[in-house]
């Protein structure tokens, strides 16, 4: 058992473990450890901490049952994932692992209680609508949903202000992304391919099986599967099954709350909440599509290099420079209750220009030059009601 084990244990169980006794004890015994009970008390009692400590420290289950191998125990670690056809959750390990994983119709005997018989696909909607109706879209749109789900995307089409018209959005497990209408066509025929030519290859009767009916069973399963592969191999199947997909998972109100939070911005390495200065794990809920370049390393970062800049160019004045601190602060934040306007004034060459620069690089999308129209009156004569494409630009926008 690694170290880092033993010293685990010994600091969470409450009392100290005679580590080397047990280990002599479970190496002398040739049975299986785990629901069998043990005259040695010290053997059993930390087979009865081992367990649980590590199964919360791993974020997996322990295989049953520990076993003992040479002066140690052996244990596999198996990860228990929720499956996405049956809910039903399985234990997924190495031998289990597809190219697509935690879908428990890759292997027969994923899970005895998932497949009470050979192929039984009952719990399993999509795939027993798949071999139904293996040349219809609806059951490929659920396939391709379940698979980004499992990986941890989420694919939708934003409808544009109510519009027939639209984009696909991916959430990455960071922010919001567009998705070309050609790439998702392409994920359909790959995903959808390589589950039809896994159930293909791995449906098949049972070693022995003499069955006559599980047979043909097996065989009018593979005929519609095979079917199926063949429906989605023509391109205008593909697009088809991206229409149904806009159907399917459409959203009309997504567009419209992207980028809305104001105490929110995405770093590379995270979402930075603004209001306590952290950065986190994205969420869907957070609606956030741009990203800056750039990595946050939190505020206890050397501010060495901006300090001196500073310093510098506001000639060595801490309280103006104080004051443009907490006002670009702001200014990075979404808000707009404080109304305030910075004008930079002084002679050339004093840092002005490259203090903006900086913001510029920094908040790219965020930042944005401010139309002329926004502060001179235009010859041309406004209707009213009328559209105001220049406001328009400024949509979204941190700084201007």
């Amino acid at each position: 058992m690694p170290d880092w084990c033993i010293d685990y244990l010994n600091t969470h169980t409450g009392s100290s473990v005679d580590i080397q006794q047990a280990m002599q004890s479970l190496t002398l015994s040739t049975r299986s450890l785990a629901g069998e009970s043990f005259q040695d008390g010290n053997t059993a009692l930390f087979v009865a901490r081992v367990r649980a400590p590590i199964e919360k420290e791993l974020g997996c289950n322990m295989a049953h049952p520990l076993r003992p191998r040479g002066a140690g125990v052996d244990f596999l670690c198996i990860t228990v994932v929720a499956c996405t056809l049956c809910g039903s959750r399985h234990s997924r390990n190495h031998y289990l692992a597809r190219p697509i994983l935690d879908h428990c119709f890759y292997m027969r005997n994923y899970a005895k209680k998932c497949i009470p018989r050979a192929y039984n696909w009952d719990n399993h909607h999509i795939i027993k609508k798949l071999i139904a109706y293996p040349a219809t879209d609806l059951p490929y749109c659920r396939i391709l949903h379940a698979v980004f789900r499992d990986r941890g995307y989420t694919l939708v089409y934003a409808y544009k202000d109510g519009a027939t018209t639209g984009r696909f959005l991916c959430f990455d497990g960071l922010l919001w992304q567009e998705l070309p209408r050609n790439v998702v066509a392409r994920e359909v025929e790959a995903i959808c391919g390589t589950v039809l030519d896994s159930l293909i290859k791995y449906v098949k009767p049972r070693l022995g099986c003499e069955d006559k009916e599980e047979i043909e069973m097996i065989n009018k399963q593979k005929a519609q599967l095979k079917r199926g592969r063949t429906y989605i191999s023509r391109n205008s199947n593909t697009n088809s099954i991206v229409d149904m997909y806009r159907t399917q998972y459409g959203d009309n109100d997504i567009e419209g709350k992207l980028d809305t939070n104001p105490d929110l911005l995405v770093a590379c390495n995270g979402v930075i909440d603004l209001r306590a200065g952290e950065c986190r794990s994205g969420e869907p809920e957070d609606y956030m599509a741009k990203k800056l370049d750039t990595y946050y390393n939190g505020l206890e970062s050397s501010t060495k290099d901006i300090d001196e800049f500073m310093l510098d160019i506001f000639d060595q004045n801490t309280d103006l420079i104080e004051y443009v601190q907490r006002l670009l602060g702001y200014g990075i934040t979404g808000h707009t209750s404080e109304q305030c306007w910075l004008i930079l004034t002084g002679s050339g060459g004093n840092g002005k220009s490259l203090l903006v620069g900086l913001l510029e690089k920094l908040l790219e999308k965020w930042y944005v030059t401010a139309p002329y129209d926004i502060f001179f009156k235009s010859n041309r004569r406004a209707q009213a009601g009328g559209p105001s494409p220049h406001l328009g630009t400024m949509r979204g926008a941190r700084i201007c």
